[in-house]
């Protein structure tokens, strides 16, 4: 979350000039940042070499949004990577699966009402894999999950 930044005006003194200045550069540097933005959290590895993926969707502030939002959704090997490596993806009820792009590596999905999308990923053996999600344009990653 080291991105998200926060509007702190504080005590504003409309007749001086510097406070005025110090509220607007405040407002004005929160302003490019997206409106929603998805969080990535994987669970640990179960005994079935299942990780539980849980994506949700927050503010500017990080706080959840509740709401159905339409997640592009997908694993690769690297970092902002294109899609791939063999794994086998299941979609956890509450999230709807909207469309296969390719399989086990790239899908489009619908949050339940919370704002929250979860796939069980499995890869059997060693490996890692990083999980990207998109909402409203911006791309984030889990960075690196492994797999024992």
């Amino acid at each position: 979350m080291s991105q998200l930044r926060a509007v702190t005006i504080g005590l504003v003194d409309p007749k001086d000039p510097s406070h005025v200045q110090r509220a607007i550069l405040s407002i004005g540097q929160a302003l490019p940042l997206p409106t929603l933005r998805v969080t990535i959290v994987a669970a640990a590895e179960d005994a079935s070499s299942v990780r539980r993926i849980t994506m949700r969707v927050i503010d500017r502030a990080g706080t959840a949004r509740p709401g159905r939002y339409r997640l592009r959704v997908w694993i690769a090997a690297t970092a902002f990577g294109a899609p791939g490596g063999t794994q086998v993806i299941a979609v956890v009820p509450g999230t709807t699966l909207l469309q296969t792009i390719a399989s086990n590596q790239d899908l489009s999905l619908l949050t339940d009402p919370s704002g929250t999308a979860q796939l069980d990923v499995t890869v059997s053996g060693p490996g890692t894999r990083h999980v990207m999600a998109d909402v409203a344009g911006e791309v984030v990653t889990s960075g690196a999950v492994a797999w024992t």
